[in-house]
């Protein structure tokens, strides 16, 4: 399935917006891994969990902590897939939406967050 990815990008990491994305934008949403793990990709394991919430808390209570979390819902329709990447002490906040439904969710998230928005096919241009 086409996705648009759509995110909010904020220059730094603030937990308020974060969980108040997951409030307004993720119910509903599950993790897309099971197993989280940090440092991410490369490197000695700190920290391994199977509670997503848990690895946020972690990755949110020091800074320079990257991770990207992926999120799902296959009854959501109109957006399945959610993102937070937490990069360079910078956060993405993201939703995947169908094409049809793009210019509903970017004057939603445009209204709700006051932000230019980042709007791509692909790959995130990192800031």
């Amino acid at each position: 399935m086409e996705l648009t990815d759509i995110y909010i990008y904020r220059n730094k990491v603030e937990k308020e917006i974060i969980f108040d994305f997951m409030k307004n934008w993720l119910i509903g949403f599950k993790t897309a891994d099971e197993i989280f793990e940090y440092p991410q990709f490369f490197g000695d394991t700190v920290l391994e969990t199977d509670d997503y919430f848990e690895m946020l808390l972690f990755v949110l209570a020091a800074p320079d902590r990257n991770y990207n979390f992926y999120f799902e819902n296959k009854d959501n329709l109109q957006n399945p897939k959610g993102m937070i990447f937490i990069q360079n002490n910078a956060v993405y906040l993201g939703i995947g939406v169908i094409p049809s439904c793009e210019k509903h969710f970017i004057n939603s998230l445009t209204e709700k967050y006051e932000e230019e928005l980042i709007i791509c096919n692909g790959v995130l241009p990192y800031k």
